[in-house]
């Protein structure tokens, strides 16, 4: 479905400040004593004692069969890349070991998932990048985001999460109501996603998106009561500003990590 191009403030320049300086005290040597010849000290630094953290290891010999959809396409992924960032196949492997304790090869079923968006996430999942979509080719990345969120796999749906905000700031856009509905049938109450949209709607959109002929036919009547909450929250935690200028906050603009999940698996963003 389209959506419609809206226009969005310039991104807000990041303020890097730059830490003191590291005050040094200098003490008199003592002349009162005979002068004793001092052992060389050593430079090195922790830093430098240390050996370098070393980078996981992945074995490419050992891989999962995935079948996806009722086809039953097959795709092989490397099985320490993926349950190590995915909670879902860390389970489905650990009970095929369990059941079948001798097999070499674990092997997945996916009826339910498209074969394509399968072949997309295992880029996001091998490259940390997503494929150059089209411009407004929102569902698209918001499927890819729903299949990161089932697969348990964090890093991915933060990457998602980074490659959706990136596409409305460079193409000057928002999710239309058809993509909105599209993620509302897909997601629970609590998906990062759908807060993405409400947030969208309050500071990016203006009224022709509900009258215009994306409009029609849509049952969002949950979506626009948070919506509606959303802008009364931010009302009456700004009492002394105006609402017009609380609502100029573009995404956009956010904090690094809006709209991401972390765990021990995937720590916070370091910032900039």
């Amino acid at each position: 479905m389209p959506s419609v191009p809206q226009p969005q403030p310039a991104r807000k320049p990041s303020i890097k400040i730059k830490p003191p300086a590291q005050s040094i005290t200098m003490v008199a040597p003592d002349t009162s004593t005979q002068a004793i010849a001092a052992e060389p000290i050593a430079t090195t630094t922790k830093a430098e004692d240390e050996p370098p953290a070393k980078r996981p290891k992945l074995y490419f010999k050992e891989y999962i069969r995935v079948f996806v959809g009722p086809s039953n396409e097959e795709f092989a992924v490397h099985k320490n890349m993926i349950i190590d960032r995915s909670s879902f196949f860390k389970t489905a492997v650990a009970a095929k070991k369990s059941r079948s304790p001798y097999s070499v090869q674990p092997i997945v079923y996916l009826p339910e998932d498209d074969p394509e968006e399968f072949s997309d996430y295992l880029q996001v999942l091998y490259t940390a990048t997503t494929d150059d979509y089209e411009a407004h080719d929102y569902e698209r990345l918001f499927d890819l985001y729903i299949l990161a969120d089932k697969f348990g796999d964090m890093k991915s749906m933060n990457i998602l999460m980074d490659a959706i905000i990136d596409a409305g700031d460079e193409h000057n856009t928002i999710p239309s109501l058809s993509d909105v509905s599209h993620v509302w049938e897909r997601t629970k109450a609590d998906s990062l996603l759908r807060r993405l949209l409400v947030d969208y709607y309050v500071h990016n959109a203006n009224g022709y998106f509900l009258t215009g002929p994306d409009a029609e036919g849509l049952d969002l009547q949950e979506f626009f009561l948070e919506v509606l909450r959303e802008y009364m929250r931010l009302k009456d935690d700004n009492p002394k500003e105006t609402i017009k200028k609380v609502l100029m906050d573009d995404i956009a603009a956010y904090p690094l990590c809006y709209g991401h999940r972390h765990d021990a698996s995937c720590p916070e963003c370091a910032s900039e």
